[in-house]
């Protein structure tokens, strides 16, 4: 989830004065130098969510407001507090919004050098005018948020655990604690010189197996003659450790 309220002062003080002492401490921090005649950047007011390069999130609902343009209210209901709150850059896949609320900004989201007019998607036409897009795909590469089926861990409180879906449908199994094992490390010898020690390392027990999401694809999708697919193994999932 997703809130922010701009700062009410700006643009009267613009992006990084108040924080010149500080500007570059952290590597990949906003830059706000404005380049001229290009709107589109966000420079002039802080924005709310600059994402560039990113992959594999879900943000389930935003709300991002500005409600002042140097602490007067007056812009609001004309979009007009400032240009973009949503900055959004060479984004892969898997990236997806749902109920993206804005207010008091001029473009709903900024993506890729491309717009959405907030004015293009108002909810309602009287005070505070607010703007709404109930899903927004952001990946630049074209692919879409890749569905996945959480599988309730009810399932292995069945004699015969079993769900349904509708093929082709990207299935993840929730962990199974239904066994327990140990895993012995190899003994480790250390030396230097004529010291020599050998170092043992306790059992890991492992009590949760975490499996990797699976794409089922067989079976039938025609209504009147549905099949169950056959019965799968879960496949464990691989972990660098």
């Amino acid at each position: 989830m997703l809130q922010t309220e701009s700062p009410y002062f700006q643009p009267t003080t613009a992006p990084r004065a108040l924080f010149a002492a500080v500007v570059g401490v952290f590597p990949g921090e906003p830059d706000y130098t404005c380049a001229p005649g290009n709107e589109f950047s966000g420079c002039e007011e802080y924005c709310s969510v600059i994402m560039k390069g990113s992959e594999n999130i879900f943000i389930a609902g935003a709300g991002i407001y500005s409600w002042f343009s140097t602490y007067s209210q007056n812009c609001i209901d004309g979009q007009a507090c400032q240009k973009a709150l949503m900055l959004l850059e060479n984004n892969l896949a898997n990236v997806r919004i749902q109920n993206l609320v804005t207010i008091g900004t001029k473009y709903l989201a900024v993506m890729d050098g491309k717009v959405i007019p907030a004015i293009d998607n108002l909810n309602v036409n009287k005070h505070p005018g607010w703007s709404q897009i109930s899903m927004l795909d952001v990946g630049s590469n074209g692919t879409q948020f890749n569905e996945v089926i959480w599988v309730d861990p009810a399932i292995w409180d069945m004699d015969q655990p079993q769900f349904t879906c509708s093929p082709p449908c990207n299935v993840k199994i929730p962990p199974w604690t239904g066994a327990t094992s140990t895993v012995n490390y190899p003994l480790i010898t250390v030396s230097d010189g004529a010291w020599t020690s050998t170092i043992t390392q306790a059992l890991l027990a492992i009590t949760e197996w975490v499996f990797d999401a699976v794409t089922l694809t067989q079976g039938s999708s025609n209504k009147k003659n549905k099949r169950a697919a056959p019965a799968f193994l879960p496949v464990p999932a691989t972990t660098p450790f």
